[in-house]
Parts: C-alpha cells; sequence; structure tokens
C-alpha cells in the first residue's frame, strides 16, 4: 500500500499516512475552500488500510485550527477509525492541541465523548 503524503500549505495540513512505518498524522491548519476535496484522497486511504491495517495504529491529529468543513471531515475520518476498533484492532487516536487553545482542546473533548475509539488527549506548549 502505497503511502499518502501531503505537503502543508497555508490552508491545508500536512498529511502523512504510510501503512510501513506505522505513521499517521495529520497536522497544521485546515481551512481548505472544499474540505470534502481536500480530505477525499485521506478518506479513501484509510478506507484502503481498513481492509488490512496493522495490528497497532495510532493516528495523530496535531491541529492548528480548524474551520467547521473541515470539521465535518475529520468526524468523517473518525467513523472510518472508530468502525476499525469495532472490528477489533488496536487503534488509538492522539489528539494534540496547544495549550493555549481551548476550542481545539474542546474539539477533541467531544470526539472523545462521540467515538468509540480509544482518544489519548495531550496539551503541548508552543515555542
Amino acid at each position: 500500500m502505497e503511502p499518502l503524503i501531503i505537503e502543508l500549505t497555508d490552508s491545508t495540513p500536512a498529511v502523512y499516512l504510510d501503512k510501513t512505518s506505522g505513521k499517521f498524522e495529520i497536522s497544521g491548519k485546515s481551512l481548505p475552500e472544499e474540505a470534502l476535496v481536500f480530505y477525499e484522497p485521506v478518506l479513501n486511504w484509510i478506507r484502503s488500510y481498513l481492509q488490512t491495517p496493522n495490528n497497532s495504529s495510532i493516528f495523530v491529529f496535531r491541529m492548528d485550527y480548524i474551520n467547521s468543513a473541515s470539521v465535518r471531515s475529520l468526524n468523517d475520518i473518525l467513523t472510518l477509525l472508530e468502525k476499525m476498533f469495532l472490528m477489533g484492532y488496536d487503534i488509538r487516536v492522539d489528539w494534540m492541541y496547544n495549550m493555549d487553545d481551548n476550542e481545539l482542546r474542546e474539539t477533541g473533548e467531544e470526539f472523545s465523548e462521540i467515538f468509540k475509539v480509544p482518544f489519548r488527549l495531550e496539551g503541548y506548549i508552543e515555542n
């Protein structure tokens, strides 16, 4: 399975999904003009990954900003990850947020309450 790597821009996050290395991360600002179009390859990659996932997977979200359209797309991603967890796979979501950003912390808390997948919320201090 080929990795999916999307470079960071001013309006879209970096995406690094690699089954071989076991690294799954989305990080940066997410305010694309068309969130559904931006996230479609991510969703397709995760759908393919669901067919033969690794024994253990940690998906890291380290977002600086998320617009409402992106929240809907992240909801779709988390729905797929929840499906994998309910199928019995060892999976966890690490939600990283800037300690000064209560909105992103609250978004992570809300996601952790909605989805039946283990969540680890961790604040960090921006340098």
